[in-house]
């Protein structure tokens, strides 16, 4: 029987949101548009940006849901970036 053999392959990170890929270009691509960048104006550093974890249909485990506590997006939509009515979030404005 033949031995394994190790393989290094490589992966790219979004400096961001950390999230990872193997295709440099789409990760490029999503780093550019990442909700996760102040400038991008996305949930995840807005103020009014709300998680809450609810019991899934099932009972079986628990998801997170995002809400916008002024209403700027849908409940069917979980992010959005350059939102009209984005505010800084303070913790993210400081780093």
């Amino acid at each position: 029987m033949a031995a394994v053999e190790p393989v290094k392959c490589t992966r790219y990170r979004c400096p961001h949101c950390r999230k990872t890929g193997s295709k440099r270009a789409y990760m490029q691509k999503h780093a550019d548009g990442c909700a996760a960048v102040p400038d991008n104006r996305g949930c995840k550093t807005c103020r009014n940006d709300a998680a809450e974890f609810v019991l899934a249909s099932d009972a079986s485990a628990y998801r997170k849901v995002r809400t916008c506590a002024i209403g700027a997006r849908d409940e069917s939509i979980q992010i959005i970036t350059h939102c009209q009515k984005w505010s800084p979030n303070r913790d993210v404005a400081a780093t």
